[in-house]
């Protein structure tokens, strides 16, 4: 076989050297093909070490060549038979041990002169200053579950009954959707509900730990999210047996009377205000200035202005489940203020109020949604009533 002598100087010197066609054959150049035949000449090779010098990028055409790269393959060419490489006898290695334990032996001496000489003499009179006593850490205050609960009780807000004209209202609401005609009028029974959504606190003192998927998490008096229309049912008998009491999910009915002020109604836009920056966290505004929890997305309860009853983020914050199975508009609904369900439950649950996430249209006083009573979102919690 002959090579042409147009070749690189940097080939021939690798003509003899089973070792530096090697690397010729690795690399993809116009010497690839040269380079295996020359190997071939040198140390005939069996079909699976060839296979363990092209690497995966480069494996040729299945169609006009039939050895393709396995890790099978390079692992016998590395054990079964390595190549024979021609290379100089390595240079004996320097032996340090003795020159190490030289040294050692010098740094121990004198360490050993420093010593005595610190200690020859007088013997130095000990320290009498005070030892400062330990540094600890700061206490953690956290509130007594206790006290955490009983706060459930003081919060409630005692919103007396009466008559009035629930969903879209013209000239009252704007943007409404479908799903809030026909207004119609309702009549409430007295009732209580929750100054604030439960908190993450709240939840936390009720249930021993925070909700699994909890997503703003350390920020106690963020409301609690990520909890489902489900859970919340475990949450209710465990609070109830806790307190004697008979707290539950205020229906739709109560939902939209309290956020909109019950009898001391001025008939605004959003619960509390028609300017949403006054009274929501949403959208537009809930990442100025957030530095709560984990995510920043919630905030802390009551850190906007109220309703007329004394209310706080029935507008923003998040959404709050409802004890009502979701329909599509409010033809046949009650109009006694009770949950409008059926013997056989709906497939979805009402959520009113909007979240952080949602444009102003979400955060109306007429606003209302649905999702399953399984379903956790990052910007779903509640609210509680009691009769």
């Amino acid at each position: 076989m002959g090579i042409n002598l147009e070749y690189k100087q940097d080939f021939l010197k690798a003509w003899d050297s089973e070792f530096q066609l090697m690397a010729f054959i690795r690399r993809d150049t116009p010497y690839r093909d040269a380079a295996q035949q020359r190997l071939d000449e040198l140390a005939p090779l069996p079909s699976y070490r060839r296979t363990a010098v092209r690497l995966p990028h480069q494996n040729p055409n299945p169609h006009q060549n039939p050895i393709i790269y396995t890790p099978i393959a390079k692992t016998q060419a590395k054990y079964e038979a390595p190549l024979k490489v021609s290379s100089p006898s390595p240079k004996p290695t320097p032996d340090y041990t003795r020159s190490a334990a030289i040294g050692l032996g010098i740094v121990c001496l004198l360490l050993l002169l420093l010593w005595g000489a610190r200690n020859c003499g007088a013997e130095e009179a000990p320290d009498s200053s005070p030892i400062p006593p330990p540094s600890l850490p700061a206490p953690v205050v956290t509130l007594p579950q206790a006290t955490t609960i009983a706060d459930i009780a003081t919060n409630m807000v005692h919103v007396a009954g009466g008559t009035y004209t629930m969903g879209c209202l013209d000239g009252r609401d704007t943007d409404c959707y479908d799903s809030e005609k026909p207004p119609h009028e309702v009549t409430v029974s007295t009732f209580y509900i929750s100054k604030y959504e439960v908190t993450q606190a709240q939840w936390r003192a009720v249930m021993g730990s925070d909700p699994e998927e909890l997503y703003n998490t350390g920020c106690d008096q963020c409301p609690v999210e990520r909890v489902s229309w489900d859970d919340i049912q475990d949450f209710l008998r465990k609070l109830n047996t806790q307190t004697g009491q008979n707290y539950r999910l205020p229906t739709e009915a109560e939902w939209e009377y309290a956020a909109r002020g019950g009898n001391a109604s001025k008939n605004y836009l959003y619960s509390g205000s028609n300017k949403i920056d006054e009274v929501a966290w949403y959208d537009g505004n809930y990442k100025q200035g957030n530095t709560h929890g984990s995510e920043k997305t919630t905030r802390p309860v009551g850190g906007k202005k109220s309703n007329e009853l004394g209310l706080y983020d029935m507008s923003g914050n998040v959404w709050e489940w409802c004890e009502d199975d979701w329909h599509s508009n409010y033809s046949g609904a009650p109009t006694d203020g009770r949950a409008w369900v059926g013997s056989q439950r709906g497939a979805l649950r009402v959520l009113r109020g909007g979240s952080w996430y949602d444009n102003p249209r979400y955060c109306r006083a007429a606003g209302r949604y649905s999702y399953t009573p399984a379903t956790r979102g990052t910007g779903i919690g509640f609210r509680l009533a009691r009769s």
